[in-house]
């Protein structure tokens, strides 16, 4: 008896399009074999095995809440014929394509997964507005049909972020400071999800840790997250280089996105009004765009 037993591997391609795969989890495999009886391309002898291969699966490593997600599965048949290509979160499938089924294409009900069928197919699936629910790790499977019935899978990471619906708020600040005030100030950026990295800037340069008055992020209800940073030092005759004493707030996700306040404060000696300025959103390089003077 050969290593099938009694059934061919054109026999057991029938019965595994008989009786599918139960959707919700991945075949298990015990000792290199199958739950369906074939080779699993773990086992002895794998890395003989020529035809289909998975040369990559593409997943953004992150996404914003209510955007929409492309995943890529990119492989070559190498003269193999396609049995299924099937996605999975965790260990949860939620997308199957056989091209020898009518319809080809399932979907199985998963939180956090909208599949948009119409721009899906064999080698890619859309997600529709994703949640935070949509993170996780995503998992493209290929299987060829017979003769070879191998099998490959990657996996890719994604991470999906809310962000703030606002610019972080500066409070605290006062109109003048003369050299030996205590500056005393907070910066909060509220509703996010992580929550935001804050850092505070003194005239362009970072504030020291020593000045800075860090807080436990704040959780609210929904899951999203508050965070707020403290800066506190003595003026002095050297927060003055030009005149002005120039306050930074710079709020990050994730390396995601960067959202940036700032607040000038004159020198008493040489002004008499204190300006508040928002930027506009910065990009990844934390250019924070010009920034004019007040009257």
């Amino acid at each position: 008896m050969d290593m099938w037993g009694s059934e061919s591997p054109a026999a057991i391609a029938w019965l595994t399009r008989q009786a599918p795969d139960k959707p919700g989890r991945a075949p298990k495999v015990f000792n290199g074999i199958s739950k369906l009886g074939l080779p699993s391309p773990t086992g002895c002898g794998s890395s003989s095995v020529t035809g289909l291969k998975l040369q990559s699966v593409k997943v953004p490593s992150h996404q914003v809440t209510g955007e929409s997600v492309e995943l890529e599965c990119n492989f070559d048949q190498e003269g193999d014929v396609l049995y299924s290509v099937k996605w999975y979160r965790g260990q949860n499938e939620f997308f199957r394509y056989i091209p020898a089924d009518t319809p080809k294409m399932q979907i199985f009900d998963l939180p956090g997964i909208t599949v948009d069928t119409a721009l899906s197919d064999a080698r890619k699936v859309t997600l529709r507005s994703v949640s935070l629910q949509s993170s996780g790790k995503y998992k493209c499977e290929v299987s060829a049909d017979s003769p070879s019935f191998h099998t490959e899978s990657r996996s890719a990471e994604m991470l999906v972020v809310d962000l703030p619906d606002e610019v972080p708020t500066i409070s605290g600040g006062r109109a003048k400071y003369h050299v030996g005030d205590k500056l005393d100030v907070n910066c909060t950026s509220a509703r996010s999800r992580p929550a935001a990295s804050l850092m505070w800037y003194i005239n362009d340069d970072q504030a020291e840790s020593e000045n800075l008055v860090e807080y436990t992020p704040v959780n609210d209800s929904d899951g999203l997250e508050t965070s707020r940073l403290g800066l506190r030092f003595t003026v002095g005759p050297r927060h003055f280089p030009s005149g002005e004493l120039r306050l930074r707030k710079r709020a990050s996700i994730r390396r995601h996105t960067d959202l940036t306040i700032t607040q000038i404060a004159e020198n008493s000696s040489l002004a008499k009004s204190t300006v508040v300025r928002i930027l506009k959103k910065a990009d990844d390089t934390g250019d924070c765009g010009a920034l004019h003077r007040g009257r």
